[in-house]
């Protein structure tokens, strides 16, 4: 599969591809990393030493989630939050979101705490029975009710922020894959969000919204442009270190 990605992608772009990225839809473990590391090795493509987070977060930057800081405190900038009128919260520096990847494959959700841009997975649900996949051995309706229940257990809350301090409301949602806008996640969606924590936060509305908005980030490919603002972020910081060193 990769090599056949590698042959399209330089068919594409007319060029030679030398250097590779990637990430996992939950947070990988060093075999599973180091198995990666050593297909992109094989097809002469060089990778770096450092994993990157899960795609969950990458598409949450993608989505303009996240605060920077500054001697002031957390603010947000145009250039972190380009996709969506994202604002934050006043009373509160630190927020949760779920990042909901879902898949015909599996279904992947991070309950993850973001303050002053530093992203910290606290739950982590990944299921491979519970892709989409999933309706050609069940009931839409049995269906649906293992996603309510898989979901239920992972957005329990309050959530300690490890600081001494309860977190009680998940101000955000991320939804990735290629069936991120499917209906029946979406209605378990809302049945957690509005029966369990009893509000509809704007927010989250948007982004069940957006997911059928073609003026958005695509869900199948936000984890992929997180990425590649990272990479654009360090080459960036790479390059004013230079010239600040006058290299």
């Amino acid at each position: 599969m990769l090599r056949a990605l590698k042959t399209a992608t330089e068919a594409h772009l007319e060029i030679s591809i030398k250097a590779a990225e990637f990430s996992f839809p939950f947070p990988a473990s060093d075999e599973d990393f180091e198995a990666a590391r050593s297909a992109f090795s094989s097809l002469s493509l060089q990778v770096p030493m450092s994993r990157q987070p899960p795609a969950g977060i990458l598409a949450a930057r993608a989505n303009g989630i996240g605060k920077s800081c500054n001697l002031y405190g957390c603010v947000t900038t145009d250039q972190e939050a380009p996709h969506r009128g994202w604002e934050p919260d006043d009373d509160n520096a630190a927020q949760l979101f779920l990042a909901t990847d879902y898949t015909d494959a599996a279904l992947t959700v991070l309950l993850v705490h973001e303050d002053c841009f530093c992203f910290e997975d606290r739950r982590v649900l990944h299921d491979t029975t519970l892709g989409a996949d999933a309706l050609h051995r069940t009931t839409l309706d049995a269906h649906q009710g293992n996603l309510v229940r898989a979901l239920r257990n992972i957005t329990t809350l309050p959530l300690e922020d490890g600081n001494g301090e309860e977190l009680d409301h998940i101000s955000n949602l991320v939804l990735l894959g290629e069936r991120a806008s499917d209906r029946t996640l979406h209605g378990a969606l809302r049945t957690i969000f509005q029966d369990d924590h009893r509000y509809l936060d704007k927010h989250i509305l948007t982004a069940l919204q957006d997911a059928y908005d073609t003026n958005t980030v695509n869900p199948l490919f936000a984890a992929s442009v997180g990425l590649a603002e990272d990479c654009w972020d360090r080459l960036n910081y790479s390059e004013r270190n230079i010239d600040r060193l006058g290299l």
